[in-house]
């Protein structure tokens, strides 16, 4: 498996990685112990993958602090509060790479991956990202009425009759999370195979 991947894959991260690369159980690919190895063009895509990652994982944490309130679960309400003011303080630590982010490089990468990115959701992660760079914004945002209307205006564009945010039925069936953790990029599912690969290899 591994020579068909370096053979048909040879400039990808995932050649790479089963090739050059020893198992590893980190939880996000830009924490990997060899990631200084990496070539540059992919260190790039890392990076801006991070920042979105970071940047974005405040809206799903509101977004899920918006549907607890609608609940009335003060275990789920005082889980989303704490964990957006844990958020705060990772933006706010990281906050000049936030600031000097390129974004027009980003969509350049992103676009060569894939053109039909609907402008609207373009739209939203640009709102969402402008309003992150402000840090003013940060100071009350679980209180904040522009970021709670970008979230619900989002939800109401993708999910419609079925907003959870809208619908109280659908709301009723909400378990108490949605995607409230950071992106990873599906590297938990890379990881496995990876290691898996690397693993049985040592094995020989």
């Amino acid at each position: 498996m591994r020579e068909r991947i370096v053979t048909n894959c040879r400039e990808s991260l995932l050649a790479f990685l089963v090739d050059k690369t020893l198992p590893t159980d980190v939880d996000y690919i830009w924490m990997h112990p060899q990631s200084a190895e990496f070539s540059d063009s992919h260190k790039k895509q890392i990076r801006h993958a991070k920042n979105f990652s970071l940047v974005m994982n405040g809206a799903s944490l509101l977004y899920n602090l918006m549907l607890s309130e609608k609940r009335n679960n003060e275990d789920w309400i005082n889980k989303y509060q704490n964990k957006i003011s844990d958020w705060i303080s990772d933006i706010e630590s990281q906050m000049s790479q936030i600031l000097n982010w390129d974004m027009n490089e980003f969509w350049r990468i992103v676009f060569e991956q894939n053109s039909h990115i609907h402008f609207m959701t373009r739209r939203f992660i640009e709102n969402w990202i402008g309003f992150v760079r402000d840090k003013k914004n940060l100071d009350k945002l679980q209180e904040n009425d522009h970021a709670r209307h970008l979230i619900q205006r989002r939800e109401v564009q993708i999910k419609g009759k079925r907003s959870r945010l809208k619908n109280t039925r659908i709301l009723e069936q909400w378990l108490g999370e949605s995607g409230a953790w950071p992106l990873d990029f599906r590297w938990r599912v890379a990881r496995r195979l990876i290691n898996d690969i690397l693993e049985g290899l040592r094995g020989k």
